[in-house]
C-alpha cells in the first residue's frame, strides 16, 4: 500500500508541475494491506475441505481496504469470503440480498477453526 501511495503521489506531483498546479496530500482512514499468513490460510482450506465446502483461490488481490489489516499486523490470521454464488448480485448494490444460509456455513467453519 505504501508503494502504491508513493507512486500515486509522485505521478500527481509531476502532473501538477507540468500544468503549473499545486498539489498536496492528506490521508484519513488509512488501512494497511490485509496480508494473510500462509499457515492460517492452510487452516481455513483444511476446514473447508473437512466440511466439503468448495475453495476458490482468488487470482488477483482485492484492492478494497479492510481494518482487518491492522489485526494481521499483530497476530497470524487470514481473511476469507463466503460466496452466495456467481449469480448473486454484487455486495453493496440495491439488488443484493444476504443469503441467510451462509450464516450456518460460517458458524461451522469458525467452530472447526476454534477446535484447531
Amino acid at each position: 500500500m505504501e508503494n502504491l501511495k508513493y507512486a500515486l503521489e509522485e505521478l500527481s506531483l509531476k502532473e501538477a508541475e507540468k500544468w503549473g498546479l499545486k498539489c498536496s496530500f492528506d490521508y484519513q482512514d488509512s488501512f494497511p494491506e490485509t496480508a494473510n499468513h500462509p499457515e492460517s490460510v492452510d487452516k481455513v482450506i483444511n476446514v473447508c475441505k473437512k466440511l466439503d465446502l468448495p475453495v476458490i483461490n482468488m487470482e488477483e488481490p482485492i484492492r478494497g481496504s479492510e481494518d482487518f489489516g491492522h489485526l494481521l499486523k499483530l497476530t497470524k490470521g487470514a481473511i476469507f469470503y463466503l460466496s452466495a454464488g456467481e449469480d448473486s448480485p454484487p455486495l453493496h448494490t440495491t439488488d443484493y440480498d444476504f443469503d441467510d444460509d451462509l450464516i450456518e456455513k460460517a458458524v461451522e467453519i469458525f467452530k472447526e477453526l476454534i477446535k484447531g
